[in-house]
């Protein structure tokens, strides 16, 4: 398992219908950033699908392996385990919850 396989913003844009595809569980909500339980998320902004996994992705199987492999969305595809870009974009999610978590700025 990949670390962006838990606890992900997801930056691309998605159709709903795209996100009940992939993630039938998904609940719409109204803010991202303030969802803490485990569970899969998303917002609709201005046209704009966005998607926030709390806690392990529901498509890893026992093993941990990606049961949608062939058919993950595009920001699994664009993060290489081990890359640059996986490990800055978990830096950058894990500061952006520390920041969120300690109130020193508020959630849009």
């Amino acid at each position: 398992m990949t670390s962006c396989c838990r606890g992900a913003y997801f930056i691309n844009s998605y159709s709903t219908r795209e996100i009940k595809n992939l993630f039938p569980e998904a609940k719409k909500v109204m803010w991202l950033s303030t969802q803490t339980k485990n569970g899969v998320y998303f917002d609709s902004f201005l046209g704009r699908v966005t998607l926030r996994i709390v806690g392990p992705c529901p498509n890893l199987d026992s093993e941990g392996n990606c049961s949608i492999y062939d058919a993950r969305p595009k920001d699994c595809q664009n993060l290489g385990m081990g890359s640059d870009d996986c490990v800055l974009f978990r830096r950058v999610h894990e500061q952006g919850l520390k920041i969120l978590t300690k109130g020193l700025i508020s959630s849009p």
